[in-house]
């Protein structure tokens, strides 16, 4: 799965928890993360991180 395409079928809380997560994870700001995530220019180390990140990510519950 394309990370920009599991990013666009979050729910807007689960994108929130997403974002936090990988600006922790990549050290990047919240300006490079939309970037990142509108344009797809991702190199290969953090698509690698942003993979692993799907894997393991437990999201809050929805209420």
């Amino acid at each position: 799965m394309v990370i920009i395409d599991y990013y666009r079928n979050l729910s807007a809380k689960q994108k929130i928890q997403f974002r936090d997560q990988a600006m922790a994870i990549t050290g990047w700001a919240r300006s490079t993360f939309f970037y990142k995530m509108q344009h797809g220019n991702l190199q290969p180390l953090e698509i690698s991180a942003l993979e692993e990140l799907i894997k393991t990510i437990t999201y809050d519950r929805e209420d």
